[in-house]
């Protein structure tokens, strides 16, 4: 039947609303539930026993081992599409598995994740009788995915999670609507308050979430193991990054690969010593490719070569997901490089890597607008209390002021200021606009990070490396060589490029053949 100009299939114990739902138009295929009754529509056809999520606080293996049975890889599939079609056949169980999948590849699509919500809260409603500890669980999976689908903007989720949760309070009249209840009440709490917009609310948010280092931990669990993230792990992922700016997940880097990396870090460190040694230390220690970030303090870029190339580095499933879960899919890696304390080295300055895109408009506190990027440290040795964690304050990512979180340091940050340290395999994350600082290095032995910077695509990071310019570009006055940067370095570009076809060098060689459509490109 038609309802408002789209096409309702009523299918099993949930109506099925497909097109003209959402704004996005990469959202047009979603499988939103009515407000019936269970038993308003037709028997749910089952497609086998349902695998209830173990939601324990197991930390994940670095070797992945149990994800390799996921089969479903191709980013551009529409797996959104194909869930929606075992759903209008009764499928949910099918249905789910492609919905987690699309959920895993597109973790920013809000009609997703209330697609997850739905599914979950259908097949628990149709489980026997005498299955009450099954569909909790189910239920409050339902009631993660909805809430990040409504923190992600889908409209239409709210009305359906108002709904879900008032079925498990009548249902579970004395339960928690969350694997971790205290935790849950602490989201709650802070989100209330980050709503209101004021400097004081958001320093109160902030406090009352993002205590210490355990605080940012989002433990990766059994569920999160077997295959795609789990709504649970995704929604506090996500409210973590939203409220703290940073985020810790343990085991999530293969070690096998970091070992590859550590050679060829190991390389590039010596030849850049070897050319630091020669260099004149009262001159700019700043160059295309390597730049000082303080006394003792070296940032070196890699190459775009393997091992960097390899998917289980930079394409990382669990680095891949929260970068999208946070920008979008339109992304980049704008950084791809190594930062490494020699032993000695003080502590550093407190600064955001990058200025706020919006310096006229940020003078009072006003909505807390979404990151332009973020930063993946990865630590190529253990990073402890001796070598030097990075430090963060918590929070100072949100727009308070032009100057409030410059003008702070670690004696009068009014949130909490945390180093948590990290393995080898663990991966810190942060949003592009924390206020942070490498601590001082107290052992004998360097300690270098890996440190991945992932932006929309629109972005560009003009402030930490040079770019190469033309020798005219000497010439230049300082406000020219602003306004001329980026067209002297495309200058520079085909200049190089007509010398080498003079000297008879067959650029097709070098050059990509196409083959794409830049607007078509998704991470």
């Amino acid at each position: 039947m038609m309802n408002g100009g789209c096409l309702v299939v009523v299918v099993g114990v949930v109506c099925l609303m497909i097109g003209g739902m959402l704004r996005d138009v990469e959202a047009k295929d979603t499988c939103e539930a009515s407000n019936g009754k269970q038993g308003d529509c037709n028997e749910v056809k089952r497609s086998g026993k349902y695998k209830v999520p173990n939601n324990d606080d197991s930390s994940a293996s670095d070797e992945e081992g149990l994800f390799k049975s996921f089969i479903h890889h191709d980013p551009q599939a529409d797996y959104n599409k194909i869930g929606i079609s075992f759903a209008q056949k009764g499928e949910f169980e099918k249905a789910l598995e492609y919905f987690r999948a699309a959920a895993h590849h597109s973790p920013h699509r809000g009609d997703v994740w209330s697609n997850v919500g739905l599914v979950y809260k259908d097949i628990a409603f149709n489980l026997h009788e005498g299955s009450k500890k099954t569909q909790m669980v189910l239920l409050r999976e339902a009631i993660a995915a909805l809430e990040l689908a409504v923190f992600l903007e889908n409209k239409s989720a709210k009305n359906i999670l108002e709904a879900v949760r008032k079925d498990f309070r009548s249902m579970f009249p004395h339960a928690c609507m969350s694997v971790d209840c205290e935790r849950f009440k602490l989201e709650k709490g802070a989100l209330q308050l980050l709503e209101k917009n004021t400097v004081g609310d958001t320093i109160a948010a902030v406090a009352k979430l993002c205590k210490n280092e355990k605080s940012v931990v989002v433990p990766l669990r059994t569920a999160d193991l077997n295959g795609p993230l789990s709504a649970h792990t995704a929604r506090r992922l996500y409210i973590t990054m939203r409220v703290c700016g940073v985020a810790v997940l343990r085991n999530a880097m293969e070690k096998s690969v970091l070992k590859k990396i550590i050679k060829v870090y190991e390389d590039r460190f010596e030849s850049f010593s070897s050319r630091l040694a020669k260099w004149d230390h009262k001159g700019v220690l700043e160059w295309t490719d390597a730049a000082s970030r303080s006394e003792d303090r070296y940032e070196i870029k890699f190459k775009v070569e393997p091992p960097f190339t390899y998917p289980d580095v930079t394409a990382n499933r669990f680095i891949l997901f929260v970068s999208k879960l946070m920008l979008g899919d339109r992304i980049e890696i704008d950084t791809l490089s190594t930062v490494t304390s020699l032993p000695g080295a003080p502590n550093q300055h407190w600064h955001a890597d990058v200025g706020s895109i919006f310096k006229r408009h940020i003078r009072s506190p006003d909505r807390h607008l979404p990151p332009t990027g973020v930063v993946i440290i990865v630590p190529l040795v253990d990073v402890t209390a001796d070598n030097g964690p990075t430090e963060f304050m918590t929070g100072s990512h949100i727009s308070l002021g032009f100057d409030y979180w410059h003008e702070l340091n670690e004696k009068n940050c009014p949130t909490s200021i945390i180093r948590p340290e990290a393995r080898m395999g663990d991966v810190v994350i942060f949003d592009l606009r924390n206020h942070h600082r490498g601590t001082a290095n107290n052992s004998n032995s360097k300690r270098p990070i890996m440190y991945m910077s992932y932006v929309e695509d629109w972005y560009f990071d003009k402030v930490n490396f040079k770019d190469t310019q033309s020798r005219e570009y000497d010439s230049l006055s300082f406000q020219q060589k602003k306004l001329f940067g980026r067209l002297d370095h495309l200058e520079y570009v085909r200049k190089l490029e007509q010398l080498l076809t003079e000297r008879g060098a067959d650029l097709s060689e070098y050059q990509s053949q196409g083959g794409y459509k830049k607007v078509d490109l998704r991470a």
